[in-house]
């Protein structure tokens, strides 16, 4: 998670205070930590006065700031260093989670002191005091925050939704339960009491969609503001361990404070270390019972109802009315979490955002079903690469892709039916995922879902009805183990991914695969003090189909297979993935080498997210950092993302890049970053699609931001973008400004346009066949006119009762001026390579809108009009409202309105067409309710 301010990560920070807690060894001297003595004797002395007044002071007096007259070398050298906090029992009652601090037993914990800033100077004591202390009991750890500032005016506080980690004060309480030194939660506050949570992975991955079921409450007072904290142990992983014995969990106290900039931590994070997790702080003392099973089961009921056009009916409306229930479950022992959920519902999920893709590659829409983000960060498996060129990227490549689980059916109706009924998405019938861990460093989890078999209903020439299969009754599942050291500074683990799909009919299993498999194995280490790290994985891949699948697999043109299968008639396709990587993540300098190779076979797209195969790939970056605040500079950097070169398996160079990038952040908050490509000419072997590879010209890429002072209620930033490729006269230019603001303290609006416009010399269009039977690969002039507006609005009643808008404007046409048969695609000179087709030799046949191209009967061929028109409205108001921890109703209303009449970009005629196309309308009302047994 990235700090509010934009300057470095939220996490961890290192310290060094001496305690030491647990059992007591025969003959072994155990020093006590002197604010272990000190709170206890206010405890004691606090119960033997009597009335509330009493109370009070003794417990104001321990939350008072910590002093300040200490030698600021010596306490900056303690604070950089390793810290242990020691973690005290509750005596008696638990503390009341209310804000307050007002419970004599918060004195009896240790307190936490000496934040260090992230942010803006990084590595110096924080300008504002903070004091923490933690306590547990037999069913959760407590935590208590003082947080000191002389202006309790100028704090920022206003009522974002859940989860929206804001332009705010916010203080968090981060841990590392299992203590593996890579996984961890974090749970944190704003002083009107609004909750954040989210997990981390593999060291440095933040999810905000994970949701633990705790409390929080804080409050403003003339010292500045406080925070409570109950996390209860059924929320949080513990790993195995030893019935009544003291842990060691990983610890950091977050804060931020908007109005001065500054980011602080309790165990120091500094820009120039790469890690969160692995560098908290120690926090002993919290022993567990033994609870033996924990079960908390959330069912849930919904009722939609929609009113939709019927395709085919003149405009008339279709309605439906469509209730569902579900639960899920979930089990927890000391080693085991296992979750199970049937038929769940992802109605109150935002849209993904309208784009159009003209790309041989898939479009990666992130993870937001809470089913398939919660609890699988023991999944992860980290086959990414930070490399992107010609329209293509490996940042998102994965074996584990959960947006296959449950989206749009692949098969459609027969050619020529009318009034075709298909489901938008497969249905999730249900779900498992089972996880452990185990003290001497094994973890590993088993998921596997299962989606039903869908159907399409449609009317035929005839008249009759009919139903066809779009998608079988499918199996998913997933395996995952790995080993690591105590101190999380190496793993190896092993995956298995499998798909299996049942009683498929003729017309789907010449689109999906009976079965697919993938499994491998990777491993991490870090040395040198941690300033070095290497990494590796391996993948191998093979899917099964009938005949016509695996042919149609092999034609996809990120195989680079021109032979399809030749004379046989192949059933399975096999392949392999393989990277190694060796960075330096410590320092000023930092730096990365990655060597990558990938087979034309290698296929994982069942249930993995892949966009590429037939690659052998060397990369390279870079990143020097200062972040010294200077008189007009507070932090610049400069670096090169990606240098790389690659190649296909036969040889072929397929890309080169070169990149600079540079950032710079103002004394003032304001900042700007600029990124240059400089993509060589390369032979590109999935252009046409499957066709020879084509010679594609050198081009320049562009990206600039600017952005304001961070710190205000009201941000803007502005984005532009631009492409030249001087030989063809291609180019293209974007443009986003983007503008978020607190109007109130309740209302949160932003604002982000989108214009672009695109000329694109080269842009593929088909590759028909003549009458001779020869295959003409066709590209075009295309002329593309874009713009889009993204709203968001958040109006908070309370701090857990949210009324949330998204509206987004989508408009996009193209045209095509000249198209072009490709003849000689590697010819030394561009216009060689492909020959204009004129007008004399071109008809067109506006009922069919399909080209003729004429050259004589041997010659003659057609293909259809490429132009496009995209206009699309989406609207989705959601009111979210947790009436109790872990329950919670939502009440949406979505409306969907879609035009594809063909035409030229012209903002007010589309504007006004998009207005009066009919809209389908849905609205859900859900209710979910957490017990837990």
């Amino acid at each position: 998670m990235d700090d509010p301010v934009g300057t470095v990560p939220r996490t961890a920070w290192l310290g060094s205070a001496r305690a030491i807690a647990g059992r007591m060894e025969p003959g072994r001297r155990t020093r006590i930590h002197p604010s272990v003595g000190v709170g206890v004797l206010a405890f004691l002395l606090a119960g033997a006065g009597s009335g509330g007044a009493q109370t009070r002071s003794t417990t104001a007096d321990c939350w008072a700031a910590p002093d300040a007259d200490g030698a600021v070398a010596v306490r900056t050298r303690a604070a950089l260093g390793r810290r242990v906090a020691v973690a005290a029992r509750v005596p008696g009652a638990a503390p009341t989670i209310d804000g307050r601090l007002e419970e004599r037993a918060w004195c009896v914990g240790a307190p936490l002191t000496d934040l260090v800033q992230s942010a803006p100077s990084p590595g110096e004591l924080a300008t504002l005091p903070t004091v923490a202390r933690v306590l547990y009991d037999g069913e959760a750890v407590y935590v208590g925050v003082r947080l000191f500032d002389p202006h309790p005016d100028s704090i920022v506080a206003p009522y974002p939704r859940r989860d929206d980690e804001t332009t705010s004060d916010w203080v968090f309480v981060e841990l590392d339960p299992r203590f593996d030194r890579r996984s961890g939660y974090s749970f944190g506050v704003n002083p009107r009491g609004v909750e954040a949570d989210g997990s981390w992975s593999d060291d440095v991955d933040y999810n905000t969609a994970w949701n633990g079921v705790w409390g929080a409450a804080a409050r403003i007072d003339g010292q500045g503001w406080t925070a409570e904290f109950r996390i209860p142990y059924s929320q949080l992983g513990l790993g195995q361990r030893e019935t009544g014995s003291a842990l060691v969990w990983g610890i950091n106290i977050y804060r931020y404070t908007p109005h001065r900039g500054e980011t602080s931590n309790w165990s120091p994070r500094l820009p120039s270390v790469v890690g969160v997790i692995s560098h908290f702080n120690e926090l002993h003392g919290v022993v567990v019972p033994d609870g033996g099973v924990g079960i908390e089961v959330t069912p849930y009921s919904a009722v939609t109802a929609t009113r939709s056009p019927s395709p085919g009916d003149g405009g008339a409306m279709r309605e439906d009315l469509s209730p569902a229930a579900g639960v899920d479950a979930r089990l927890r022992t000391s080693t085991v979490d296992a979750a199970l959920s049937i038929r769940p519902d992802f109605g109150q999920v935002e849209a993904d955002p309208s784009q159009i893709n003209l790309t041989t590659f898939e479009t990666f829409f992130p993870e937001q079903r809470p089913l398939f983000v919660e609890g699988t960060d023991v999944f992860r498996f980290n086959s990414a690469l930070d490399f992107s060129t010609r329209g293509t990227s490996f940042a998102e490549e994965s074996p584990f892709y959960s947006r296959r689980i449950g989206r749009p059916p692949a098969g459609s109706c027969p050619a020529g039916a009318t009034d075709c009924r298909k489901p938008n998405a497969t249905t999730v019938l249900g779900a498992v995922r089972v996880s452990g861990h185990t003290a001497d460093g094994w973890t590993g989890g088993l998921f596997h879902a299962w989606t039903g078999a869908e159907h399409a209903a449609f009317v035929d020439g005839a008249g009759a009805a009919g139903r066809v299969e779009v998608e079988p009754l499918t199996r998913f599942t997933v395996v995952r183990a790995e080993r690591s050291r105590a101190d999380g500074r190496a793993a190896v683990g092993v995956m298995g991914t499998l798909v299996g799909r049942s009683g498929m009919t003729d017309g789907v299993d010449s689109l999906l695969a009976h079965r697919a498999l993938v499994v491998g194995a990777d491993a991490r280490a870090r040395f040198a003090h941690d300033a070095y790290e290497v990494t590796g994985f391996a993948l191998a891949s093979r899917v099964e189909g009938t005949p016509s699948m695996i042919r149609a697999l092999r034609r996809e043109p990120r195989h680079g297979y021109h032979d399809p299968g030749g004379d046989v008639a192949p059933t399975s396709l096999s392949g392999y993935a393989a990277q190694a990587r060796v960075a330096r993540v410590d320092g000023r300098l930092q730096w990365g080498i990655a060597l990558r190779a990938i087979s034309q076979g290698f296929e994982a797209n069942d249930l993995g997210f892949q966009r590429n195969a037939n690659w052998l790939l060397a990369v390279a970056d870079w990143r020097y950092l200062a972040y010294r605040p200077g008189r007009f500079i507070r932090r610049w950097s400069v670096g090169s993302r990606q240098l790389g070169i690659g190649w296909t398996l036969a040889g072929e160079r397929r890309a080169a890049v070169a990149n600079l990038t540079a950032s710079v952040d103002l004394r003032n908050y304001w900042g700007a970053s600029l990124s240059l490509d400089h993509e060589f000419a390369v032979r590109d072997p999935e252009v046409l699609r499957g066709g020879p590879a084509f010679l594609l010209p050198g081009r320049d890429l562009w990206t600039a931001e600017v952005y304001s002072d961070t710190r205000r209620r009201w941000q803007f930033s502005i984005t532009a973008s631009g492409v030249r490729e001087s030989a063809t006269h291609s180019h293209e230019e974007r443009i986003s400004p983007s503008l978020s603001a607190f109007v109130t303290d309740r209302l949160q609006v932003g604002i982000t346009p989108l214009v672009g416009s695109t000329r694109e010399a080269w842009q593929y269009v088909a590759q028909p066949r003549d009458a001779a039977g020869r295959t003409h690969y066709l590209l075009g002039d295309l002329h593309q006119t874009t713009a889009s507006l993204t709203t968001r609005a958040t109006y908070a009643f309370s701090a857990h009762l949210t009324l949330q808008l998204y509206a987004e404007l989508f408009l996009s046409s193209g045209r095509y001026e000249t198209f072009r048969d490709v003849v000689a695609p590697v010819a030394p000179r561009a216009s060689d390579r492909a020959i204009p087709i004129t007008s004399a030799r071109l008809g067109y046949d506006p009922a069919r809108r399909v080209y003729v191209v004429d050259d004589g009967a041997p010659s003659r061929f057609t293909f259809a009009d490429p132009a496009f028109s995209e206009r699309d409205g989406h609207v989705n108001m959601l009111v979210r409202w947790e009436f109790r921890p872990g329950s919670t109703l939502f009440l949406v209303w979505t409306q969907e309105r879609i035009d594809h009449y063909l035409a030229d970009f012209d903002l007010g005629r589309d504007l006004h067409r998009l207005s009066r196309a009919p809209g389908a309308n849905a609205l859900l009302l859900k209710v979910s309710y957490w017990f837990p047994l």
